[in-house]
């Protein structure tokens, strides 16, 4: 809606005599990796919205798995997939996601059965004037218009 709104307001100050390098600063541009659980169909394999956010999570961000210890230092070892399963929609829509079977076993199915996965664009800079969400629009003025005395 503000890209909207400051497309209307760049074309009527386009009208305005005088103004120069007329232009939007724009929302849109930065990519985001959206998932949405369906908890109904997590919950036909007995797992919640927490537990597929963990594996999510793990997989995407990493996990602590284990603290190394080095003399009298401790560093977390962090373990998730590797890049070429991070930054791939079709390998994160096929990543694994355990849960336990009537007869006990551990079964795997792939997220894109429990959630639906998108890639849609977002906002790459946010602004705000005070608590209100704004778009700048930027404009030029001649040195001289309407200038008397000191400008």
């Amino acid at each position: 809606m503000l890209e909207y709104l400051a497309a209307q307001v760049k074309d009527q100050m386009s009208k305005v005599r005088g103004i120069e390098d007329l232009g939007i600063f724009h929302l849109l541009g930065q990519p985001n990796l959206d998932i949405k659980v369906n908890r109904e169909e997590a919950a036909r394999y007995g797992l919640n919205s927490g537990d597929v956010n963990t594996v999510i999570q793990a997989a995407l961000s990493g996990t602590v798995a284990t603290t190394v210890l080095e003399g009298d230092r401790q560093f977390n070892l962090t373990v998730r997939y590797a890049p070429e399963y991070r930054n791939d929609i079709d390998e994160i829509r096929n990543l694994k996601v355990a849960y336990q079977t009537a007869a006990g076993t551990t079964a795997y199915i792939p997220l894109s059965q429990l959630a639906t996965i998108t890639l849609d664009t977002g906002a790459s800079y946010i602004y705000r004037e005070s608590t209100q969400r704004d778009i700048p629009i930027k404009l030029g003025l001649p040195s001289r218009i309407g200038c008397r005395a000191s400008c």
